[in-house]
């Protein structure tokens, strides 16, 4: 007799390789009581954190501006080489998670979410030159509000460590992020790392310079 399995396929992201503190983040939503929180990813992507999240069984809202990484094709990478994206919906059906995560497709902030949730995670959005034209509070303050009570505020975010990043203000230097949090908000975790060299990667195909900070704050009203 034949019997029929369906095997799971693993993906890979393109940015699989870089630099993140994301795992702290998910250490956090496990903490919860929360058994399938909803939890949106600012700038999903080719899904390299939504998936992750999805594969655990919680509900995603993926928002994400970029067609190819939404919808797959080619990208220049390190020595002008060609890689070829997936895209965050293959990714999805080949994983078989498609049905776990809604795509937004818009810029974070003209996007419309269809409820709030108990968690919200960025990675190093904010400070790229798209999004220079919006102020950093404005920013902030989306993820805030679509934040339930309770709900968590994460971001892992670059700082300045040239001199260009000195005058734009969303390159945040050390504990400047606090400002934009008052007595409604229980700052949980908070660090920054030193200048370090990453390696070449989409979009920075030569080693370059980094400094990252990480923030979680708790919505407490």
């Amino acid at each position: 007799m034949t019997v029929n399995k369906t095997i799971m396929l693993s993906t890979k992201s393109i940015w699989q390789n870089t630099k993140t503190f994301f795992p702290l983040f998910e250490s956090f939503i496990e903490k919860s009581d929360n058994p399938r929180p909803v939890v949106c990813i600012v700038g999903a992507s080719d899904g390299r954190f939504v998936v992750p999240l999805a594969r655990k069984n919680y509900d995603i809202i993926a928002v994400e501006n970029d067609p190819i990484m939404i919808n797959g094709g080619v990208v220049e990478g390190p020595n002008k080489t060609k890689i070829n994206v997936l895209g965050l919906k293959e990714r999805l059906k080949i994983e078989q998670l498609s049905s776990s995560v809604k795509i937004i497709e818009n810029n974070f902030l003209d996007a419309d979410l269809p409820f709030l949730v108990d968690a919200v995670f960025t990675s190093s959005t904010w400070d790229c030159t798209i999004n220079h034209n919006s102020s950093l509070k404005e920013y902030i303050n989306k993820m805030q509000v679509i934040l339930k009570p309770s709900g968590l505020f994460c971001a892992e975010y670059m700082m300045p460590c040239e001199e260009k990043h000195l005058n734009v203000e969303h390159f945040l230097d050390e504990r400047k992020i606090n400002n934009f949090f008052n007595e409604d908000w229980q700052i949980l975790e908070e660090f920054f790392t030193p200048v370090f060299i990453d390696e070449p990667h989409v979009g920075k195909i030569f080693p370059h310079n980094h400094r990252m900070g990480f923030f979680v704050a708790k919505k407490i009203k």
